[in-house]
């Protein structure tokens, strides 16, 4: 097998990752899908949150939140790589100025879209955002008006649930199609521009990465829900351009290697489809696409030219890991929801939300909630802060050694329950 080079950085937070252990057991049969968020949909009801650090605090008890700045702070063992996300408070002057000297990219104004998932800047990827709230609805018809001068360029970032601060660094969006669908009876757009509307879908495409310098009227977050947030953003450095190719070292080969042999475990699996067990790896509405979803990538797909790609594809199978854990936990929630409504006594109404439960049951199902996110966490295939982690970073080689991190991570997982690597490499 051909020696490759790994840059000194990345070989005392991986290897002992990597040959923990040769002698595993053999695998285990479970059942794979589909990558059900190759193209991100979001659905946007964010609110400014003013709470206590914990892991319980979403307003769907069978979701798994995972944006939460408390975690940058005391990240997980197998991820150190959070301390470095930096965060800023939607009511602060934003970064302190500079000594007067002109700024080194082009800085321009544009709407801030604060949400709970993270963008990456692959520009061979769209977007769908389903606007439901006033704010965000006028954003979208503003980016859709005919008499629009400026690029309906958006700026989206990672807002912390626990806190309602946002991340300094987001990704420039530009809308490519706005659906307007109105309420029922509504033929067209009201007399205050939104109040007919039901929700606007926004169609997007990443543009590149960008750094948050100043919330413009940060009085729009906490006053009026038909406002939205514009900020003052600098120009981020995607690590696309011609010269950045001269950074490319043996990091890449070493990453396509990783990323080759989760890639196995998770392919080999799918093809067995003989069951999923009690821990599947990945939701079994999956399968039938796994393969060729879950392509291979070679040396060059890490490189800085096509890095974002790479990226988001592992951040693909990072959202639908997530969501097979989402699956299980709403199962689990609903069982106690009907059991708890069935004790009333009467006809069963539906839908069962939360607040129609006992105490005893909405205490249960919130420690349920922690407790299976704080599990989710600890996976380290986090879809929301491992990915802002890596738009943070500094230069092609600090993402790289980042994501490697990542699947690093996930390959010591892998084989904690009992799959096996190749260390032949053939």
């Amino acid at each position: 097998m051909r020696a490759i080079k790994v840059p000194h950085r990345l070989k005392m937070s991986i290897i002992f990752l990597l040959f923990i252990s040769l002698l595993v057991p053999t695998a285990q049969s479970v059942r794979f899908g589909r990558l059900l968020f190759a193209s991100p949909t979001t659905h946007h009801r964010t609110h400014p949150l003013r709470r206590r650090p914990t892991v319980s605090s979403a307003s769907d008890p069978g979701d798994l939140p995972t944006n939460f700045e408390f975690i940058c702070r005391d990240p997980p063992v197998a991820s150190p790589f959070l301390r470095d996300v930096q965060w800023m408070d939607i009511s602060s002057d934003g970064l302190p100025p500079d000594d007067g000297a002109p700024p080194q990219r082009w800085q321009r104004t544009m709407p801030l879209y604060p949400l709970p998932c993270v963008h990456l800047p692959d520009r061979t990827s769209t977007a769908t955002l389903v606007n439901l709230e006033l704010r965000n609805i006028r954003m979208a018809l503003d980016l859709d008006a005919p008499d629009r001068r400026a690029p309906p360029l958006f700026c989206a970032v990672l807002v912390a649930a626990d806190s309602g601060r946002i991340a300094k660094v987001g990704t420039i969006l530009r809308a490519v199609n706005v659906d307007v669908q109105y309420q029922t009876g509504c033929g067209g757009i009201g007399h205050d521009g939104i109040h007919d509307v039901r929700r606007a879908v926004v169609t997007a495409v990443p543009e590149g990465l960008t750094t948050i310098q100043k919330i413009r009227n940060p009085e729009a977050w906490e006053g009026s829900r038909s406002s939205y947030l514009l900020a003052e953003v600098e120009e981020g450095d995607c690590g696309e351009g011609i010269n950045s190719v001269m950074t490319s070292t043996g990091g890449e080969g070493f990453a396509a290697w990783i990323y080759g042999q989760v890639r196995s475990i998770y392919v080999a699996e799918a093809e067995r489809g003989d069951g999923g067990g009690p821990d599947p790896l990945l939701p079994p509405a999956a399968a039938r696409s796994i393969r060729e979803e879950l392509r291979p990538l070679l040396p060059e797909d890490f490189g800085p030219g096509k890095f974002w790609s790479a990226a988001s594809l592992f951040q693909s199978l990072c959202h639908t890991v997530r969501e097979g854990r989402v699956a299980t936990l709403r199962a689990d929630v609903d069982e106690k929801l009907v059991k708890s409504a069935l004790s009333k006594g009467g006809g069963l109404r539906l839908p069962i939300r939360l607040r129609d439960v006992d105490e005893k049951t909405r205490r249960d199902i919130r420690l349920m909630q922690e407790s299976e996110a704080r599990d989710y966490i600890a996976t380290g295939m986090d879809p929301a802060l491992n990915f802002q982690a890596i738009i943070s970073a500094k230069g092609h080689l600090e993402r790289l050694d980042t994501l490697t991190q990542i699947m690093c991570s996930e390959l010591q997982r892998l084989q904690k329950k009992g799959y096996s690597i190749d260390v032949s490499g053939e």
